[in-house]
């Protein structure tokens, strides 16, 4: 009876250490699993890692290039600045020491000449640009003669093409005048400060 007794602790002995073993086997598969799973999560994170810190390298550099870049235009541009506006103080201390070199009544007088000057050749380049806009649109002269006769018709459009000829040539000299007494307006401007 004890060695039966002894049998069966034997075999369940040998059962438990059968069982034990299967499911040491089995809680080692799960553990390698597991640890391959982690192993890849892990070597996932450390990929995302070396991206991100590529990616922050990039955008550091060019932070710095842009803020170089930047730094030099304000530079640039503060020197620019300070050169106009040391220009416009310059011309400032010009234009008070020419408005004391002139006197007021002599630069209002060559102010009133300017503009009568201007609106002259203002009003005449308004007469030559309606001239050539109705001589464009006008209607051919002979349509608008009833001829007694043919030589007569053509007497008189040979007489309207003269006087048009005559007036064309009186605006062009009236013109030509007007630019040189503008010129020299413009030269005796330049000449004479204005306030």
């Amino acid at each position: 009876m004890q060695k039966k007794k002894l049998e069966d602790c034997d075999a369940r002995e040998e059962r438990v250490r059968a069982e034990g073993e299967q499911v040491l086997l089995k809680q080692e598969a799960n553990w390698e699993k597991t640890k391959l799973d982690l192993q890849k999560k892990v070597d996932k994170l450390e990929r995302s890692v070396k991206e991100l810190k590529h990616e922050v390298n990039l955008r550091r550099k060019l932070h710095k290039k842009k803020t170089s870049q930047y730094t030099r235009l304000i530079t640039k541009l503060r020197n620019k600045i300070q050169l106009l506006t040391a220009k416009v103080e310059e011309l400032q201390i010009e234009k008070e020491a020419l408005r004391k070199w002139v006197p007021h009544d002599v630069h209002n007088v060559v102010k009133k000449r300017l503009r009568d000057l201007q609106l002259r050749h203002d009003e005449f380049e308004k007469l030559l640009q309606n001239h050539h806009l109705f001589g464009s649109d006008v209607a051919d002269p002979r349509s608008s003669i009833l001829p007694l006769d043919t030589l007569t018709s053509v007497w008189l459009i040979s007489q309207q093409e003269q006087s048009l000829k005559g007036v064309q040539d009186r605006l062009r000299q009236l013109y030509g005048t007007q630019s040189r007494q503008l010129d020299q307006l413009a030269e005796l401007k330049n000449s004479v400060p204005l306030s």
